[in-house]
């Protein structure tokens, strides 16, 4: 179980690492049980998902769908599902690759990096999609906002992955590319077998 003192801490690391120093890393237990604990971080966004999902009921895309699709148990199902395997589906990807890839050592202590830097990466979109179903922001602003909040979001990842497994660009490139990718085609299997 995470404990406060773990979260703050871990905080204070991922702002470190947003800013690009490499001492963030030392805000996070590397160890085997901080590996498996970061997963927790899953459930402490758990908000996040919850916000997407209603908020994508208010989108143009909902009037083509039909309001059943959009409000059953299924969507809502799907829609964590999603979430939880999106969590887990480059992580074990990954801890095959890390191999062939050179990066063996530096797995655990950027799955743990990772993890945690996610609180601070969704925050932004979490804000703007909060923001737009409180009423508070109008739909023309939430499609440009989220782009932006998805560039910081990719920022980041290159910030964590560039210090947390001392890769070159291109590499460092390539493994946010291919955590980008994976969590899409997750997210996409998903709305299919819902029948988005």
């Amino acid at each position: 179980m995470i404990g406060g003192a773990e979260i703050v801490r871990s905080l204070r690391g991922s702002w470190r690492l947003l800013v690009g120093d490499e001492r963030g890393m030392t805000f996070f237990d590397t160890s085997i049980e901080g590996f498996w604990r970061s997963f927790g971080v899953m459930i402490l966004c758990l908000p996040v998902p919850w916000v997407e999902l209603s908020a994508q009921r208010f989108l143009p895309l909902a009037d083509r769908i039909g309001d059943e699709a959009m409000s059953g148990p299924l969507y809502w199902i799907g829609g964590f599902v999603a979430y939880g395997l999106s969590w887990i589906a480059f992580p074990l990807l990954l801890s095959v690759l890390a191999g062939p890839l050179g990066i063996s050592r530096a797995y655990v202590p950027f799955m743990v990096a990772r993890n945690w830097t996610t609180l601070i990466g969704v925050a932004p979109s979490f804000l703007f999609t909060a923001l737009f179903l409180l009423g508070l922001l109008p739909l023309r602003m939430l499609g440009p906002l989220n782009l932006a909040a998805l560039g910081f979001g990719l920022y980041y990842a290159w910030q964590v992955t560039r210090i947390a497994c001392a890769t070159p660009p291109g590499a460092t490139a390539g493994l946010v590319a291919l955590d980008f990718l994976v969590s899409l085609v997750v997210y996409t299997a998903a709305d299919r077998v819902i029948g988005l």
